[in-house]
This record gives C-alpha cells, sequence and structure tokens, in this order.
C-alpha cells in the first residue's frame, strides 16, 4: 500500500505523458494535476493482473486535496474507467477533472507489476 509516483515528458507541443510504474494490489499514484479542458487517454498494462483492479479517479477539488474527493473517471460511453486482467485497452476520459490518479483495488496480490499510462492533450494552446 504505497503511493506511486509517476513520471512526466512531453511528448509534443502540447501532449504530456504521465507514468505510474510497478502498481501493486492497493497501491494508489500519486495526484497528477493537469487542465481540465485536456483530452486526455489511458491504457493499463501488466504481465499478469492477479486478481488487481486499477480504477482511474478525479476530482475537480483544487488544493489541498484528499482522498475523499476523487471519484471514479468514466471512459466515452459513460463505462466505469476500470483496468482487470483479459481487458487491456486504452480509453478516452469522458470527464474534465483537474487531478487524477490511478488506484488499485484490494483483490489482487502484492506480486502484481501494473504501469498506467496517461496522455493529455491540451486543447487550443500551441
Amino acid at each position: 500500500m504505497a503511493v506511486i509516483a509517476y513520471t512526466h515528458d512531453k511528448i509534443g507541443p502540447n501532449v504530456h505523458r504521465i507514468i505510474w510504474p510497478n502498481m501493486a494490489d492497493e497501491d494508489t499514484g500519486a495526484i497528477w494535476i493537469g487542465y481540465s479542458d485536456a483530452i486526455r487517454n489511458v491504457q493499463a498494462t501488466a504481465a499478469d493482473f492477479d486478481g488487481a483492479t486499477v480504477t482511474i479517479e478525479g476530482t475537480l477539488q483544487a488544493t489541498p486535496i484528499v482522498s475523499s474527493d476523487f471519484q471514479v473517471m468514466h471512459d466515452t460511453a459513460g463505462v466505469d474507467l476500470t483496468f482487470a486482467a483479459g481487458t487491456p485497452r486504452i480509453e478516452q476520459i469522458q470527464e474534465g477533472a483537474i487531478a487524477l490518479r490511478p488506484n488499485a483495488g484490494s483483490a489482487g496480490s502484492a506480486s502484481v507489476d501494473i504501469t498506467i499510462i496517461l496522455v493529455e492533450t491540451q486543447r487550443g494552446r500551441n
């Protein structure tokens, strides 16, 4: 049960990539604060989720942010953004949250190794 730091790089003039590597069961990703009007896509990868589930959460709350501020984000079809074994995919995040984080549930094992990749494209910026 750890807070996993992210790495961040700018991969285009208006595009940021945020990666939370090596998440295990019950880990939470460090909070990423971005632009609320950004287009965001997210992907979860793992050799074996081993029963773990990762949910993408967000909030409109400004600092200070506490865990109870976060709500489950949704894909463009309105489905909860939750990743588990057998569901490798890339999804666009429907909501325009200010702060985001991945949250690994408690159904898996501590030996899982999940990587979450978020790509954020800022609209109308040069």
